[in-house]
């Protein structure tokens, strides 16, 4: 899923939905408790959406992400997660 990530990422972009990867930070192996802090102090929300890498294709979990987008703030995300 590593690199599924990024390819979802980047197809989230071509919506016009701001994502921001731990690639693009240049950060790609950092704990993720510091995601966290950092996420938190550029304003952005954490997402953690959880399902079955080998059941949901790429396109699958775009749309489901783009779904999640449309409906719910950045606040109303905040303490939540998403299954897909």
């Amino acid at each position: 899923m590593k690199m599924c990530r990024f390819v979802i990422a980047d197809q989230l972009k071509r919506r016009g939905i701001e994502a921001v990867t731990v690639r693009d930070l240049g950060l790609l192996g950092i704990a993720d408790v510091n995601h966290l802090v950092r996420a938190t102090g550029m304003g952005y929300v954490l997402g953690i959406v959880l399902g079955q890498q080998k059941r949901h294709w790429i396109g699958e979990w775009v749309k489901g992400l783009e779904i999640m987008h449309a409906v719910y703030t950045a606040e109303n995300m905040q303490n939540r997660v998403e299954y897909l």
